[in-house]
């Protein structure tokens, strides 16, 4: 976490980092939260680092300020200067007493904690000192001597480490059970600092929870939230609104922050599915494929899919004829059983495809062939003739289906003998779900009535 938009200086950022690899990398598995540059009134902390069993403050000192170099350095609660030496002899004075400096920075944060977080309150409350640990963190290369402090109830709660030294300091402090912090307390003092969320790769894993899985849903998402805006009700928003809200106010805040190039990416793919028009969704997801060709989105989140989807869902992928293209470099070359997945869950299923000549030719063909029965496909087919106004492969396809013995249940078509003509033009009238007979009154009437006679023959 960091407060106030940035980490200090240069140095200071450089160290941040090292620092955080280290941690990360530290075999032990102990949950640990960072906040970077707290401004308080009375100090500025560079690092905070927080366990549930302890807090312990960080500062860092550029020093030695050439790699490679070794300083031993010198100085105690008593000092009026600590100073570096060289194992040439030179000496470098700091012109400060960096332990006199840290129990500032102690008071400060413990002073913040006590004013505002009820367990700390209470320890204050019991006339005791909040338990901390204070660290002088140096560049690699420093050297200290705890001999030199006097007061030795000092080192109880005082380390001097470098960045490859500090994980193992983190891990073995504790405040000596005065204190467990619950994750709510945790979150109530990283709040209490202002401070802002710098692990953009867990928090963009777990934003995914908090979005539409479907144009449909986001449809649908959207519609509430303009049902929000003109009751100026928020009480009766579903609580999943409200978190779509604020994961869409969250990536619009960090995506430009975003360095890395997947991640960021990934951040404006998600952002992308919060456009509160399906159709700029689609848009938004073309203009990443374009900027990022080699992104493919996550495990569980496969870009293209998404972008299928997308451009599946009402007329919205009509504009872009560069689908032909994704399909021809990209889906096609995908196993059979995965284009298939694709045709259910996104296609079919998530977005329900109404411009049948692109969407067929592209997949349904290519697919019919391995799964003839599929009711989908056999439906798409039927489609596909009758828009071309290909009216006899139409009829052929027609008759296939409902002489198909495997198909007569799936489109719940009813029994030769209550086709009446009548009815034969009414929606419902021969395929209860999926409506063929409403396609079929486009057809000149002998031609419609050809086909059903020569079907029920």
């Amino acid at each position: 976490y960091m407060c106030g938009g940035k980490i200090g200086n240069a140095e200071e950022e450089v160290k941040y980092k090292e620092i955080i690899k280290n941690l990360k990398e530290h075999p032990s598995t102990i949950e640990v939260w960072a906040i970077a540059n707290i401004d308080l009134i009375s100090a500025q902390i560079d690092l905070l680092i927080i366990k549930e069993d302890a807090l312990i403050i960080v500062d860092f000192k550029n020093i030695p300020d050439k790699k490679g170099e070794v300083l031993k350095i010198i100085g105690n609660e008593n000092s009026e200067y600590w100073e570096g030496k060289y194992p040439d002899g030179r000496r470098v004075t700091f012109e400060k007493n960096f332990l006199k400096q840290l129990f500032v920075e102690y008071r400060a944060i413990a002073n913040a904690l006590t004013d505002k977080i009820t367990k700390f309150k209470e320890i204050k409350e019991n006339f005791k000192t909040v338990h901390m640990l204070d660290v002088i963190c140096f560049n690699e290369g420093a050297q200290y001597d705890y001999e030199q402090i006097i007061n030795r109830g000092i080192l109880r709660a005082f380390k001097v480490a470098t960045p490859s030294e500090l994980p193992e300091i983190v891990k073995d402090y504790s405040s000596s059970n005065q204190y467990a912090l619950t994750k709510e307390e945790i979150n109530a003092i990283i709040h209490l600092f202002g401070a802002e969320n710098l692990n953009y790769e867990d928090e963009i894993e777990d934003t995914w929870n908090y979005l539409p899985r479907s144009p449909e849903e986001q449809s649908l998402y959207n519609e509430e939230i303009k049902k929000m805006e003109n009751t100026k009700e928020v009480r009766n928003t579903p609580k999943y609104v409200i978190n779509y809200i604020n994961a869409r106010k969250r990536l619009q805040k960090i995506c430009h922050k975003i360095k890395d190039i997947n991640l960021k990416a990934e951040c404006e793919h998600q952002l992308a599915l919060t456009e509160k028009d399906v159709c700029n969704s689609l848009e938004k997801l073309m203009k990443i494929r374009n900027k990022y060709p080699s992104y493919e989105g996550t495990e569980k989140h496969n870009f293209i899919e998404d972008l299928i989807a997308y451009a599946s869902y009402s007329e919205c992928g009509e504009d872009y004829p560069e689908i032909n293209q994704i399909y021809e470099q990209i889906i096609s070359k995908w196993p059979i059983e995965k284009r298939y997945k694709l045709w259910k869950d996104k296609i079919i299923e998530e977005g329900f495809v109404w411009w049948p000549n692109s969407f067929y030719t592209l997949f349904g063909k290519d697919l019919a062939s391995y799964y003839p029965d599929d009711p989908t496909l056999n439906f798409f087919e039927f489609v596909y003739y009758w828009d071309k106004k290909d009216f006899t492969k139409a009829a052929s396809v027609f008759k296939k289906i409902v002489l198909n013995p495997s198909l007569i249940d799936r489109f719940n078509i009813k029994s030769f003998e209550d086709w009446s003509r009548d009815d034969l033009f009414v929606p419902g009238s021969i395929t209860r779900d999926y409506q063929m007979d409403a396609f079929l009154s486009f057809f000149d009437e002998k031609s419609f009535f050809d086909i059903i006679d020569s079907v029920k023959e």
